[in-house]
């Protein structure tokens, strides 16, 4: 009878969120603080400061190639400005519309899901051979970075123990810089070489 519920204590507080350890129920949260600050810490804080690099990276990108795009396609200053708004309405609408996606299927799947959507529609930029294909491309672009930012924010604070979870929220910022900086940085090497294109792809591949 007692092993019957020991047993059944172990089962009820499992289906609870918490944790038995030598005999004693302890919280999900005080688990992660007995782990410390381990591999898995470490990846998804790295995750999430590449994920904000993505974004800076295609905030500079569109500002660089404006003007090339413009005299190539004749394109009007109300199509240029809509060639850089399509990421970010969408990321916003998307980052609301989806933001409780990672707590009904997980965290990890949604993430990666985003992330490989982001890759492949942002390579797919540098094919496009119409302003309306970039356009299109660069609003469903702006769909998966939404899926994404969510489960990254969360990730910031929930996986780190408490002494380190300031540090791994505040490591995402630093990488909207990085990534407005490393893409103008090799701007200059890529179009001098390349089609458009070329920035366009390899900016995407760099974050991804």
């Amino acid at each position: 009878m007692a092993e019957f519920d020991e047993r059944t204590t172990l089962v009820n507080s499992i289906e609870e969120g918490n944790e038995i350890q030598d005999g004693k129920e302890i919280s999900i949260d005080e688990a992660l603080e007995n782990a410390g600050c381990g591999f898995g810490t470490i990846a998804y804080t790295v995750g999430s400061f590449l994920c904000d690099a993505q974004v800076g990276s295609q905030m500079i990108v569109l500002a660089l190639l404006s003007p090339i795009l413009r005299c190539e396609w004749d394109l009007s200053p109300f199509s240029i400005s809509l060639l850089n708004i399509a990421n970010y309405v969408p990321y916003l609408l998307s980052a609301l519309g989806t933001a409780t996606l990672g707590d009904k299927y997980g965290r990890k799947p949604v993430a990666l899901i985003g992330a490989a959507g982001i890759t492949v529609v942002g390579v797919g930029c540098g094919f496009a051979k119409e302003y309306w294909h970039l356009l299109l491309l660069r609003i469903v672009k702006g769909l998966f970075m939404g899926v994404v930012v969510g489960p990254v924010l969360v990730f910031s604070g929930e996986i780190p123990p408490r002494k380190y979870r300031a540090l791994a929220m505040s490591g995402m910022s630093p990488g909207h810089g990085v990534g407005v900086a490393i893409t103008g940085g090799i701007a200059y090497w890529v179009l001098g070489k390349y089609h458009w294109s070329g920035l366009m792809i390899i900016a995407t591949l760099i974050f991804s």
